[in-house]
């Protein structure tokens, strides 16, 4: 090196870009570089004709304000991610030690390619020992991910070649970047070199051989030449490698539903003709946005951690069943389904896999690409019931019962206000419909026919009564909400079920779509809640809807009831994934709990957004379970083990499925399942709870 560039670097505090590899090695490296972008955009470009054989229209190009702020939570605030500790730490320090040395790339380059001149003085200070903290950043997250896979082993992790290549990449090129900076620190010598802290160790190490100048020239060339080989080789590779999801994930996210998660896709009935596909029986019928949720995933697993098929031995795993729907779709691109006479549905994905699944929704929220799994797998039922004609017994039964009467059992209609014979003077609209009220309370299908769930109505409304709140009843008006039909597949019987309710809602005065009305809806099931509140709009129903234990909680919280009474029990509270996960209510229920005197209340290992499904939505509480083990008996296993007295419930379905864990599991005289209507009401005294 001459001593004028020695003296250049010395007294401006800068490095020179191409030092010692000068200049005109732009002249290999700018044709390398345009060619690995061509097979980059090439890659991406197959990669965008395979979304475009998802044909169903989906607009996702509203709200954009709201999607950039979404953009910016999950990637740059890694918010989904650091929920679990250990591999959000990880995946951070990766994410952003890889975003400052792209920064640092582009910074360079602007430097060597165009007049602008900063990287000297103090800012180059600054950035020389940036990038030396961050490089050491991706090593610390690299070694966590490999220490991970080999030593941790979490089971829903699996590792393959693709997942060695990633990291192996990200060490071998920030190891070169050190190699290089160290072996450049230790020709210059600049009075500087400590700030590039890491390569001025290295160098230090160096010196202590005594290696000659030119022998370190020419391994500093060497190794430039290959760290700029493999830089070009991961740009290219890009499309091809699971770095895919540096491009697919924060589209995903972008693209991600802004309408409730609760509410599925409406299928138009109203306009049907020979050519009309129901559900999804191949790659054509999902939407773009489907099939970028195939290419966004990255297979970590997250979806088998809770989700209640999977880790109850079915054989449904959200992850396996993306990456063979993305396999359907490169096989569809390639004209390899046609030829080999491959099917999505029933040969790729079998009825068993599709049956398995609760709807619980875990395999979503827990998602850091916000991959909608359930909408598929309800999207597949649909073809198998509405396309084939294909649907177990049990559930094409209870389809038949809830078109013909209404409700599950086949039951009468004129029978479902039976159970209120021994309440006095019962507000029903189907008799009076003059009764004023502020409340119209959705008693369910559950409630007016199951014997359980009526103690349960019938001490909600006598809390109401207690409370003076003005309520009222639909009666035989009423009819199921179409919740679970709706999840099994059958969505015309959800459409005629819908809109019954809504006509019946609407004769009353509770829809608000031309102006607020005061009146809300009170749905003791969380399935109904969910349906009435999310799903009835799409068919004109704009209800304000609210579950039990939120109205429970807001007349405890406002005095209008007094709970006094000690209750010395331990009470652990069971979320029910259409309240919970689906609709964030966490926290009333726990409210109505611990304002009770002496509960002490308990938490179950899986609670809030991660407790674990009871094995009854997405209409299974209408099959059998014959494959694996009982949903319900490891949900069960969760309450008898932290040692409570009380399984607190705020669904129907829930509670009947906990209860039968219980005595399956012989702790019926140790353990009580009770819905929160049923604790508040005992304390009351309105009630004795045996």
């Amino acid at each position: 090196m001459s001593p004028t560039e020695l003296a250049a670097i010395e007294h401006n505090t800068q490095r020179i870009v191409y030092w010692n590899v000068g200049h005109s090695i732009t002249h290999i490296m700018y044709p390398m570089a345009a060619l690995a972008v061509i097979i980059f955009a090439y890659g991406m470009y197959k990669r965008y004709k395979m979304w475009r054989l998802a044909k169903r229209e989906d607009n996702r190009f509203t709200d954009l304000p709201d999607r950039m702020e979404g953009l910016f939570e999950a990637v740059f605030m890694h918010k989904k991610i650091l929920t679990r500790k250990y591999a959000g730490i990880m995946h951070i320090t990766i994410f952003f030690g890889f975003m400052m040395m792209l920064l640092g790339t582009a910074l360079t380059t602007i430097e060597s390619d165009t007049p602008a001149t900063f990287l000297n003085g103090t800012f180059y200070l600054i950035f020389s020992i940036t990038l030396d903290a961050f490089a050491i950043l991706i090593l610390v997250g690299s070694f966590m991910a490999f220490y991970r896979r080999k030593a941790l082993k979490p089971f829903f992790l699996k590792t393959d070649g693709d997942d060695w290549y990633a990291l192996s990449f990200l060490v071998i090129s920030v190891l070169l970047g050190f190699s290089i900076e160290a072996i450049r620190i230790a020709i210059t010598n600049p009075s500087f070199g400590k700030i590039s802290f890491v390569g001025w160790i290295l160098a230090q190490g160096i010196k202590v051989f005594n290696p000659s100048v030119p022998f370190l020239s020419s391994l500093h060339k060497g190794l430039w030449y290959l760290h700029f080989g493999t830089t070009m080789f991961f740009i290219a590779s890009i499309p091809y490698t699971k770095f895919l999801h540096i491009i697919t994930g924060p589209l995903n996210i972008f693209f991600k539903r802004r309408t409730p998660m609760g509410r599925l896709r409406k299928i138009d009935l109203e306009n049907i003709d020979e050519d009309t596909r129901f559900g999804v029986s191949d790659i054509q019928d999902l939407s773009w946005k489907d099939a970028l949720d195939l290419d966004a995933c990255i297979e970590c697993g997250r979806c088998e951690e809770l989700c209640p098929a999977f880790n109850t031995d079915k054989p449904l795993s959200p992850k396996k069943l993306m990456n063979t729907l993305r396999d359907h779709m490169e096989d569809e691109a390639k004209g390899l389904n046609k030829a080999n006479g491959t099917e999505l549905v029933e040969m790729r994905v079998t009825e068993s896999v599709l049956w398995s699944c609760t709807t619980c929704g875990a395999c979503m929220v827990a998602c850091p690409m916000e991959i909608a799994h359930v909408d598929k797998i309800v999207d597949m039922r649909r073809y198998l019931v509405l396309g084939q004609g294909k649907v177990e017994p049990e559930p094409a039964a209870a389809i038949k019962k809830m078109r013909k009467q209404g409700n599950p059992w086949g039951l009468p209609q004129n029978e479902r206000a039976e159970w209120l014979k021994d309440i006095e003077n019962p507000p029903l609209l189907d008799e009076n419909p003059d009764i004023e009220f502020d409340y119209l309370i959705w008693i369910g299908s559950m409630g007016s026919y199951d014997n359980r769930t009526q103690k349960v109505a019938k001490a909600f409304l006598k809390i109401l009564q207690h409370a003076n709140i003005k309520y009222a009843l639909l009666g035989t008006l009423e009819k199921a909400s179409g919740d679970a039909v709706r999840r099994i597949g059958a969505e015309d019987a959800f459409q005629e079920l819908a809109m019954h309710n809504i006509k019946q809602l609407d004769k009353f005065g509770l829809n608000n779509k031309n102006g607020n009305t005061g009146k809300m809806v009170v749905a003791i099931s969380p399935h109904s809640y969910n349906a009435i509140k999310n799903e009835y709009s799409d068919f004109g129903g704009d209800y304000e809807v609210i579950h039990h234990s939120e109205l429970l909680n807001q007349l405890i919280s406002s005095g209008r009831l007094k709970l006094t009474k000690d209750f010395d029990k331990k009470i652990t509270y069971h979320d029910s994934c259409y309240l919970g996960r689906y609709n964030g209510v966490y926290e009333a229920p726990r409210d109505i709990l611990t304002s009770i005197p002496g509960v002490e209340l308990l938490e179950m290992e899986h609670n809030h957004d991660k407790s674990f499904c009871c094995g009854a939505g997405g209409g299974r509480m209408w099959m059998e379970e014959p494959l694996g083990t009982r949903i319900n008996l490891k949900r069960t296993d969760e309450a008898i083990e932290v040692g409570c007295d009380i399984v607190a419930t705020g669904c129907p379905f829930c509670m009947t499925m906990i209860d039968d864990g219980v005595k399956a599991r012989n702790e019926e005289d140790n353990i009580k399942v009770l819905d929160l209507s049923e604790i508040v009401a005992e304390n009351l005294g309105l009630i004795t709870i045996k």
